[in-house]
Parts: C-alpha cells; sequence; structure tokens
C-alpha cells in the first residue's frame, strides 16, 4: 500500500514538518527528529513512485503479449455506450451497435481483432478498418445498404454503405445471409474503375503511408450460408493510394470457400470480386525478337495474337486459337 496518496500529500507532509514557528522560550521549534522524519518521508514516496513503475512495467508487458481482441457486435440490442468485450447487455462490456464503433475502440491499437456478429446488422454509412488483422464471424444477417454518390460529377449515381480495411488479411465467416442492396449504379466523366469502386461492399486497401499500392493482402471468404448481390453491386474490390484501376493493388487476393451449400447469387451485372490476385497476371507486350532483353528470364508475355515465354535466355511463343 503506497504511503502517500498523491505528490501533493507527500509534499503537504514535508511542509507540515518544516513549518514551525521559530525556536522560543514557549515554543520548540525546527527539531532534529523533524528532520529525520522529513528524510524518512522522501525514502517513502521514493518507494511509491518506484512501486508504481513497477505496476506500470508489468501492464505494458501484458499489454503487449495481448495481440488480440473480441468485440461482439449487434445491430439490434447493442449500445455504443459500451466496449463490446463480453457478449450480453452489460451496461459497460456489453455488445456494441455499430461498426463505427468498433473502427473507434480499436483503430491503430489491435492487431487482430475478431468481431462477432450476434445481431442483425445494416451498414448505414461507410467504414474503415485500420487494423492488420480482422476477423469477423457473421452469426446473424448482414445487410449492406445503398447510398448516393456525388463526387463532382465524376461520380454521380448510387453506391454501396461499405467496409475497408486497410489490413493484410481479412478472415469472413458467413454463417448467415449477408446481403448487398441492389441500386442503379453510378456513371459519369471518369474511369470505370471510379464506379465499380463505389459499388464495393468489401474495399481492401493498401497502406496509404507506404505510397505505392502493391503490397499483399488477403480476403478470404467461407461459411455455409449465401451471399446475395443486387443488382449493379460489387462484392469485393481492392484498394489503391487512389480509386484509378491502374493502380489498384494486384496482389490483393481473394478466395471464397463454400462449406455445406455456401453461394453467392448475383444480380443484373453484379460481380462477385474485381481482385485479380488469384489469377495468372501476364504483361501485355509484344517481342521484338527471340532474346528481346525486355522479357525476364521465365517471364510470360502476350499480345493479340500470341502467348510468349523466355527461358534459357531465348523466347518461344504458341498461337492464341479459338475453342
Amino acid at each position: 500500500m503506497a504511503y502517500f496518496s498523491s505528490l501533493q500529500n507527500f509534499i503537504d507532509t514535508i511542509t507540515t514538518r518544516f513549518n514551525k514557528p521559530r525556536r522560543s522560550l514557549n515554543n520548540e521549534g525546527l527539531l532534529k527528529q523533524d528532520i529525520v522524519e522529513a528524510l524518512s518521508d522522501v525514502g517513502k514516496y521514493a518507494d511509491d513512485v518506484r512501486e508504481e513503475c513497477q505496476s506500470l512495467n508489468t501492464s505494458l508487458i501484458t499489454r503487449s503479449l495481448s495481440i488480440t481482441a473480441t468485440i461482439y457486435l449487434d445491430g439490434i440490442s447493442g449500445d455504443d455506450s459500451r466496449t463490446g468485450t463480453s457478449n450480453d447487455t452489460n451496461s459497460a462490456t456489453g455488445r456494441v451497435k455499430t461498426l463505427q464503433r468498433v473502427a473507434q475502440l480499436h483503430n491503430f491499437k489491435t492487431p487482430e481483432l475478431t468481431i462477432i456478429l450476434v445481431g442483425a446488422l445494416t451498414t448505414s454509412i461507410e467504414v474503415t478498418l485500420e487494423i492488420p488483422v480482422v476477423n469477423i464471424i457473421v452469426s446473424a444477417p448482414l445487410n449492406f445498404s445503398k447510398r448516393t454518390v456525388t463526387n463532382s460529377g465524376i461520380i454521380v449515381g448510387e453506391g454501396t454503405n461499405s467496409i475497408s480495411f486497410r489490413s493484410t488479411e481479412v478472415n469472413i465467416r458467413i454463417n448467415s445471409p449477408v446481403t448487398v442492396e441492389g441500386h442503379t449504379g453510378s456513371s459519369g466523366n471518369g474511369n470505370q474503375s471510379y464506379y465499380q469502386f463505389a459499388q464495393g461492399a468489401l474495399k481492401l486497401l493498401p497502406n496509404a503511408e507506404l505510397g505505392n499500392p502493391y503490397r499483399y493482402a488477403l480476403l478470404n471468404i467461407a461459411g455455409s450460408n449465401t451471399i446475395t448481390l443486387g443488382n449493379n453491386t460489387v462484392w469485393a474490390v481492392p484498394g489503391s493510394t487512389g480509386t484509378n484501376s491502374y493502380s489498384w493493388n494486384t496482389l490483393a487476393r481473394y478466395r471464397r470457400s463454400a462449406i455445406n451449400g455456401g453461394a453467392v447469387i448475383l444480380g443484373t451485372n453484379a460481380i462477385e470480386t474485381l481482385m485479380q490476385g488469384d489469377r495468372c497476371l501476364i504483361r501485355s507486350y509484344t517481342p521484338s525478337n527471340s532474346t528481346d532483353v525486355n522479357v525476364s528470364d521465365g517471364e510470360l508475355v502476350a499480345d493479340t495474337n500470341y502467348l510468349y515465354r523466355k527461358s534459357g535466355s531465348t523466347i518461344k511463343k504458341i498461337a492464341w486459337s479459338s475453342f
């Protein structure tokens, strides 16, 4: 137990010991014992500070070792005044109500977060989770609502209230139905990628601080329930330092495995994913000769007529043929 309740308590105690009238016939004044006790108080306060530092160090080590956290999300009976650490309605630790609260509590703080959706949720705004690894267990219906999009005439129309992940790995288990609300789509005078990005429900973004958008990132989808994509929607899109398709992260990978009947139902013009990481990406190029130095050894390139491969400093080609 601490000797002093605070620094002010320590100062007041020392001051009292020294704040005595000068020695006189009627007053003994400051005694040797007062000085000894004051010095003892200094030692006691030093012990208080040492114990407090040890406690802080122990707490810091504990927090550093706790690299994972779990939060319970309930769009019906959740409350954003809570912390979401318990799956109940406890006024302090019970389920939270929105993804905005999840972001507030864990962005830039938690290395790996598991979000367990236990009450139906509809996204109402776009939310970005700045967490390296995110796991989402969808155990209640999840609906991505549509939104009106206006951006200086470049994007005009409708898009999706999405969840963006600035993460290296996102794992989503679909145990309950997921729906992306259909909409009219969007148009304007910009690159087609603007509209596809606006329509995406899940966006896997690279770290903007790194500048270059090309970083490995994974979006894994599994589960036994259905993902229904409404008209003109996109389920998963890669991110970039901008929204142009030519700077989208081509190393972002998407993988969906259906367990016991899980499936994706596509509406008109709906797309499951625009991520290219699981595809074989072949550079568009026509070699000038069989030893063209602009083609690396082992590389595949192609044009509208041939597929080329360089092996042992020599390029060989195969003609494309129709079915």
